[in-house]
Protein backbone atom coordinates (compact mmCIF):
# COMPACT_ATOMS: atom_id res chain seq x y z
CA UNK A 1 0.00 0.00 0.00
CA UNK A 2 1.23 3.44 -0.89
CA UNK A 3 0.61 6.39 1.42
CA UNK A 4 1.23 10.13 1.29
CA UNK A 5 1.54 12.70 4.03
CA UNK A 6 -1.65 14.54 4.94
CA UNK A 7 -1.64 18.26 4.09
CA UNK A 8 -3.57 18.80 7.35
CA UNK A 9 -2.26 18.05 10.82
CA UNK A 10 1.46 17.68 10.19
CA UNK A 11 2.87 21.19 10.06
CA UNK A 12 1.28 23.32 12.79
CA UNK A 13 -0.80 22.87 15.93
CA UNK A 14 -4.56 23.10 15.85
CA UNK A 15 -5.82 26.20 17.66
CA UNK A 16 -9.14 27.62 18.84
CA UNK A 17 -10.69 30.92 17.75
CA UNK A 18 -8.47 32.76 20.27
CA UNK A 19 -5.30 31.22 18.84
CA UNK A 20 -4.74 28.95 21.87
CA UNK A 21 -3.84 25.27 21.33
CA UNK A 22 -6.94 23.10 20.98
CA UNK A 23 -5.94 20.85 23.89
CA UNK A 24 -7.89 17.60 23.89
CA UNK A 25 -9.45 18.44 20.53
CA UNK A 26 -10.50 15.65 18.22
CA UNK A 27 -9.69 15.24 14.53
CA UNK A 28 -12.17 12.92 12.88
CA UNK A 29 -11.20 11.59 9.46
CA UNK A 30 -13.75 10.10 7.04
CA UNK A 31 -13.83 9.04 3.43
CA UNK A 32 -14.66 12.14 1.37
CA UNK A 33 -18.29 13.16 1.29
CA UNK A 34 -19.35 10.54 3.83
CA UNK A 35 -19.61 9.59 7.48
CA UNK A 36 -17.51 6.45 6.90
CA UNK A 37 -14.48 6.53 9.24
CA UNK A 38 -11.19 6.29 7.33
CA UNK A 39 -7.99 4.57 8.37
CA UNK A 40 -4.91 6.79 8.59
CA UNK A 41 -1.39 5.89 9.62
CA UNK A 42 1.36 7.23 11.88
CA UNK A 43 4.15 6.24 9.49
CA UNK A 44 5.01 6.19 5.79
CA UNK A 45 5.11 2.39 5.81
CA UNK A 46 1.39 2.23 6.73
CA UNK A 47 2.25 -0.01 9.68
CA UNK A 48 0.73 1.77 12.69
CA UNK A 49 -2.83 3.04 12.42
CA UNK A 50 -3.97 6.27 14.07
CA UNK A 51 -7.01 6.25 16.32
CA UNK A 52 -10.10 7.89 14.84
CA UNK A 53 -10.60 10.45 16.13
CA UNK A 54 -6.98 11.51 16.54
CA UNK A 55 -6.77 13.24 19.92
CA UNK A 56 -4.78 16.48 20.16
CA UNK A 57 -2.24 16.93 22.94
CA UNK A 58 -2.01 19.97 25.24
CA UNK A 59 -0.09 21.83 22.53
CA UNK A 60 -2.73 21.11 19.85
CA UNK A 61 -0.75 18.45 17.95
CA UNK A 62 -2.09 15.02 16.92
CA UNK A 63 -0.96 12.47 19.48
CA UNK A 64 -1.10 8.86 20.55
CA UNK A 65 -0.01 7.57 23.93
CA UNK A 66 1.52 10.94 24.79
CA UNK A 67 3.65 11.15 21.64
CA UNK A 68 3.08 13.47 18.68
CA UNK A 69 2.13 11.47 15.58
CA UNK A 70 2.02 12.16 11.87
CA UNK A 71 -1.03 11.62 9.68
CA UNK A 72 -0.45 9.55 6.53
CA UNK A 73 -3.25 8.93 4.03
CA UNK A 74 -3.76 6.14 1.51
CA UNK A 75 -2.83 7.24 -2.01
CA UNK A 76 -5.76 7.30 -4.42
CA UNK A 77 -8.33 8.12 -1.72
CA UNK A 78 -9.87 11.45 -0.74
CA UNK A 79 -10.87 12.38 2.79
CA UNK A 80 -13.11 14.55 4.92
CA UNK A 81 -11.48 16.07 8.02
CA UNK A 82 -13.64 17.33 10.87
CA UNK A 83 -12.06 19.16 13.81
CA UNK A 84 -13.97 19.26 17.09
CA UNK A 85 -13.28 20.49 20.59
CA UNK A 86 -12.82 18.06 23.47
CA UNK A 87 -16.59 18.48 24.08
CA UNK A 88 -17.33 17.46 20.45
CA UNK A 89 -18.30 20.96 19.33
CA UNK A 90 -17.51 21.38 15.63
CA UNK A 91 -14.68 23.83 14.83
CA UNK A 92 -14.41 23.25 11.07
CA UNK A 93 -14.78 20.65 8.35
CA UNK A 94 -12.72 20.20 5.14
CA UNK A 95 -13.71 17.82 2.34
CA UNK A 96 -11.87 16.35 -0.67
CA UNK A 97 -8.45 16.23 1.04
CA UNK A 98 -5.81 14.22 -0.85
CA UNK A 99 -2.38 13.03 0.24
CA UNK A 100 0.58 15.25 -0.63
CA UNK A 101 2.40 13.96 -3.74
CA UNK A 102 -0.16 11.20 -4.29
CA UNK A 103 1.69 8.69 -6.49
CA UNK A 104 -1.59 7.29 -7.84
CA UNK A 105 -2.36 10.57 -9.66
CA UNK A 106 -0.87 11.02 -13.13
CA UNK A 107 1.40 14.05 -13.33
Amino acid sequence: MSVGLSPIGNDAPFVNASGDPLSGGKLYIYLAGSATPATTYQDNGAITQNANPVILNSNGYPSSGGSVVEIWLTDGATYLFELKTSADVSVWSRDDIEPVNDVSVSQ
